[in-house]
């Protein structure tokens, strides 16, 4: 607890009264400077005792992006945080991270009940949040208290060793390589990261050792079948979509990872059906970042309701075991389709796009919004080359990306 300037005004006050009360014999002096004393002394113990009930009635809620993090990787924090009245109080919050985070102290500052901000974990292990500093002044006194009570702290974080490739280690520096020294399921295959077990994932894929350790099911998700580096495919959503910033901060972790893996990223943006920038083996982060922003809305659409031939032959083949008349004439269409098939530029440039870049998986991060039939030439260009296809979106737009490329893996942000 610390005195402000009127607390050593009147502290000051209350010594001159009791000298003068002293030496020349004046009780009354005397009296008003021990009044004085005690008066800062009450203050003082009040001004306690109001902070310690302002702590008593805080609850805090915390929510972290993600429970298993890779070292060094950011992972976005939110703490909610409800106070009780203290009139006649100022009081102000900031959040605790770990320890060993490094992350910007004034995101941490709690402002309106709530405070969002990012935190770096270089150090592995299991790391927890440390709960809250709370500040409390009023005319006489400031304090700070360091609430870490079990009711303040948490959520915990595993934060995985990044591990380094060496020897004849396949490709892949995920975080749970320093957790399994041994080859991934399939030769050609690294381990890219690991991730918890979500509803739909193959068994096959659990890591048993990983997950005794912790607890909890975890996943290894494998890199391309040819163990080069992802090509991340970045469809740049317009300004106000659900889940924008989600998406490109996503895109942007994956870019700074797979840069910190490899040494370098092949990144193709895209609005639409339109080509935005392609950069392949860079390795200048800040610049592929400035690359990651949303487009302003446009209502053209070069490409509309464009089919995958996947699709098509499905439908085909329900007309041709059509009974009537008209299902055999849109199989007799759909069929002479898909004889003379066409290519669009935007289709010609994403395959001038696969064929310049490492053999490897393919990420697509998109909204999800809008028009899609950009999403589904993507799909079927990278089918064609054999290449593992993954979509990353918002959750909310998952059946819809899945159901135009049945083919691929959709995973939720």
């Amino acid at each position: 607890m610390r005195p402000t300037a009127w607390t050593g005004s009147v502290a000051a006050v209350a010594a001159v009264l009791g000298l003068v009360g002293l030496y020349l014999d004046a009780p009354p002096a005397a009296g008003a400077g021990a009044g004085l004393a005690g008066l800062l002394a009450s203050m003082a113990v009040l001004f306690l005792v109001r902070t310690l009930r302002v702590a008593d009635g805080i609850a805090v809620e915390r929510t972290v992006e993600r429970s298993l993090v890779r070292q060094g990787s950011p992972v976005g924090v939110e703490t909610r945080v409800v106070l009780p009245a203290s009139p006649g109080l100022e009081v102000s919050l900031a959040d605790l991270p770990p320890a060993s985070a490094l992350h910007d102290p004034a995101g941490a500052r709690i402002s309106g009940g709530s405070a969002a901000y990012r935190v770096r974990l270089p150090l592995p292990g299991e790391v927890a949040f440390r709960g809250l500093r709370l500040t409390t002044a009023d005319r006489f006194f400031t304090t700070g208290l360091d609430l870490t009570a079990p009711a303040f702290a948490g959520p915990s974080v595993t934060v995985l060793p990044a591990g380094q490739v060496h020897g004849e280690d396949l490709p892949g520096t995920g975080a749970g390589e320093m957790e399994r020294e041994k080859r991934a399921l399939l030769r050609g295959q690294g381990i890219r990261s690991y991730r918890e077990f979500r509803s739909g994932d193959d068994p096959a894929l659990i890591d048993w050792k990983l997950s005794a350790k912790y607890g909890r099911f975890f996943v290894r998700e494998p890199t391309g079948s040819a163990g080069g580096p992802p090509f991340v495919v970045v469809d740049l959503p317009p300004c106000g979509a659900p889940g924008a910033d989600a998406l490109l901060s996503a895109a942007g972790d994956t870019v700074e990872s797979v840069i910190r893996d490899h040494g370098s990223v092949s990144l193709l943006t895209v609005a639409g059906g339109d080509l935005v920038a392609f950069r392949p083996g860079e390795a200048d982060l800040p610049a592929l970042v400035r690359l990651l922003s949303p487009r302003d809305e446009d209502p053209a659409a070069p490409l509309f309701r464009v089919r995958d031939p996947v699709w098509l032959r499905r439908r085909m083949g329900a007309a041709d075991r059509g009974a009537t008349g008209p299902s055999h004439r849109l199989a007799a269409a759909l069929r002479a389709t898909l004889a003379t098939p066409s290519r669009s530029p935007f289709e010609e440039e994403i395959e001038r796009c696969l064929g310049s870049v490492e053999p490897g998986s393919v990420v697509v991060f998109t909204s999800g919004v809008g028009e899609l039939s950009h999403l589904v030439l993507i799909g079927a260009a990278v089918r064609r080359t054999g290449r593992e296809l993954r979509f990353r979106l918002p959750g909310a737009a998952r059946a819809t990306v899945a159901g135009l490329a049945p083919y691929a893996r959709v995973e939720a942000i």
